[in-house]
Formats: C-alpha cells, structure tokens, sequence
C-alpha cells in the first residue's frame, strides 16, 4: 500500500487476502451520516470500495466487485463478511475505473443504512437494524479473490451531519464536514 501521484494505490499479493486504510474524524467527532465518494479502480480479481466506521475494531461499506457485483461490507473485530450482494445497474462495467459513493447513516434506534452509488446510479441501500449508530472514521478497502489483484483510490471526499439531516435516496449530498480524507 503506497501514495503515488496523489492516489492511495493496494496491491494485494495473496488470495484471500485484505488490506484497508482509514482516518479517524476529528477527536472526539463521531457523525450519524458519513458520506466518502472518490475514483475508485481496480485490476484482477477482487472488489474494492469506501467504507465507514467506528473505533479500530468495526466498519460497513459499499464494494464493487470485479465479477459486475456490488458487496455490502461488515467488518468486525478484523474479520471481514459480505453482508448482502447483488448485480451491479446495467452497464457498469467494473473493469472500468469508477466513482464510488457510499453512504453510512445511522441512528440512535439502531437501524443503519448503507447506500452505495456508482457514477450516481444508486446500486442498493441496505438497512439493518443492528449496526453502527454513528461513524468516527472513514477508509478504503480492497480484497482479493486471486493473487496480485490491485486497486487505486484517487480524488476523494468526505462529508457528514445528522442523519435526520441527510439526503433521501437520489438527492443532493450532505454538507462538506471538516473530516480528513482517506
């Protein structure tokens, strides 16, 4: 994993394998609504994309993945699960490089969504009632199914608020927070 020519570049060795990087919000900052959204592409077998989080230990986030899938991710204690899958919207190929836009929200009830949008066609929105309530921290995260499978995030953004605040399905983002990028 290196900084080149201002992109976050993953290049994973091994099968079965994972790698991510993520920055924690302000001290103390922890948001209903995250929103990360940045080029995201990717070569062999793999699937890659942002994701949201809260403490070390426990993230969700949207992938696209290179067999024309999107993934919703959970991470949890550094072990890392498909919490639902589905096709990718009709001509999206994952070949391609893409701009990935994943939501997080959460709320003080427990439900949570995550909505992930490529090139602003909205792939799915997922609710759970158990998830994370708020987010501290964003990141990017590629795994491999195969060896030497690699993925390069560039021009990224992050913004955040309320979750009450946030957008609905298919409407103007959340204002710009003052949260590092990934």
């Amino acid at each position: 994993m290196a900084y080149a020519d201002g992109a976050l570049r993953v290049m994973l060795a091994n099968e079965q394998n994972s790698l991510w990087s993520w920055r924690a919000f302000q001290p103390e900052q922890s948001l209903a609504l995250v929103q990360a959204e940045g080029t995201v592409s990717t070569s062999g077998t793999g699937a890659a994309g942002w994701m949201c989080g809260l403490g070390d230990d426990r993230f969700v986030g949207g992938l696209i993945h290179s067999s024309g899938q999107w993934v919703v991710l959970d991470i949890t204690d550094s072990t890392s699960s498909a919490l639902d899958r589905g096709p990718l919207p009709d001509g999206v190929d994952p070949a391609m490089p893409h701009r990935l836009t994943v939501e997080c929200a959460g709320t003080d009830a427990g439900l949570m969504r995550v909505r992930l949008l490529v090139d602003g066609q909205e792939a799915v929105a997922f609710e759970s009632t158990a998830g994370i309530a708020a987010f501290d921290r964003v990141g990017a995260y590629a795994f491999a199914d195969e060896a030497s499978f690699a993925a390069v995030f560039d021009n990224a953004a992050v913004f955040g608020g309320d979750a009450e605040a946030g957008p609905a399905p298919g409407s103007a983002s959340p204002s710009p927070s003052p949260s590092p990028t990934p």
